[in-house]
C-alpha cells in the first residue's frame, strides 16, 4: 500500500499531487516545488506531469489533467533511497536532476 495526497510548494503553497510508496517515508522527509520556485540544486525535477484515472478498460483516461512540472527535495536518505517509489501521483514526461558537476541532466524521458 502506499499514501497519496497533495503536498503545497515550499513558496507559494500551490498543491501538487505525490505518491509516498509502502508507507516507509514520511510527508515530512520531503519537500514540494512548482515549476518557478524550483530550487537551482538538490531537487528532482517531473517535467509536464498528468493526473488522471483509467477507465474499467483500463486504457482509457478518465478527466486527464496537465499538473505541470515540479520538483521534489528529497531530504532524508529514507527518502532519496525510495525514490523509485516516492514520487508524483501522476505520468510525468521527463525526469530531470542537478548533478555533482552543476548541470541538469536528463535522468528520464518517456
Amino acid at each position: 500500500m502506499c499514501e497519496t495526497y497533495d503536498h503545497k510548494c515550499m513558496k507559494c503553497k500551490k498543491t501538487f499531487p505525490i505518491h509516498l510508496g509502502a508507507f516507509k517515508t514520511e510527508p515530512e522527509e520531503i519537500e514540494v516545488y512548482c515549476e518557478k520556485h524550483l530550487p537551482e540544486k538538490d531537487v528532482t525535477v517531473y517535467e509536464r506531469c498528468i493526473r488522471f484515472d483509467i477507465a474499467d478498460d483500463g486504457c482509457t483516461l478518465i478527466n486527464p489533467e496537465l499538473i505541470g512540472t515540479f520538483g521534489i527535495r528529497y531530504l532524508t536518505a529514507n527518502a532519496r533511497k525510495r525514490k523509485d517509489i516516492n514520487h508524483p501521483n501522476a505520468d510525468w514526461l521527463g525526469q530531470v536532476e542537478y548533478d555533482k558537476k552543476g548541470k541538469w541532466k536528463m535522468v528520464k524521458h518517456y
